[in-house]
């Protein structure tokens, strides 16, 4: 049996084809709900009026690489491991033990803005932080959904 020249690379083609359709489908979450209960969904208009005035607690929730390679000004670090792309309580549990771990929000007063944001709109790690904040006491929750993936294609400032 022979292949003919076009035919080998036709069929190298079609594998590598397979190869990156399955690699990047790979650890693809699907998208968060558009809302959670007792939590302000805000926009990037809003988020850059927030590190302006400096009035409201920013936190990133994304890993420390993310953190590394650009944040929101002005914005803390408290990671939300990922875990399953769900709101389960036992989900919400451990983003309230992260946060247990976070200086600036185990100090921040309740009352205060608090905003939480990760990667975007397939990051769970943010909804499951804004759900977490709701846990542990604080009343004027915003969550930036659509995140720094958003945030860095507008071109808006970065620390």
């Amino acid at each position: 049996m022979f292949f003919r020249v076009g035919d080998f690379f036709v069929f190298i083609m079609f594998c590598v084809g397979l190869f990156y359709t399955d690699y990047s489908l790979a650890g693809q979450n699907p998208e968060v709900p558009e809302s959670i209960v007792g939590v302000t969904v805000v926009n990037s208009e809003q988020m850059l009026e927030f590190m302006e005035y400096g009035k409201v607690l920013l936190i990133d929730a994304r890993k420390p690489a993310d953190f590394t390679f650009g944040t929101i000004p002005g914005s803390t670090h408290c990671q939300v491991v990922s875990g399953s792309p769900s709101f389960a309580d036992d989900q919400v549990q451990l983003s309230v033990k992260d946060f247990r771990g976070c200086k600036r929000v185990r100090e921040a007063d309740r009352q205060q803005k608090v905003a939480v944001f990760c990667n975007g709109i397939n990051c769970w790690r943010s909804g499951k932080g804004a759900y977490a904040l709701k846990k542990m006491g604080f009343v004027n929750v915003l969550w930036y959904r659509i995140g720094m993936n958003n945030w860095k294609s507008q071109g808006l400032p970065l620390e």
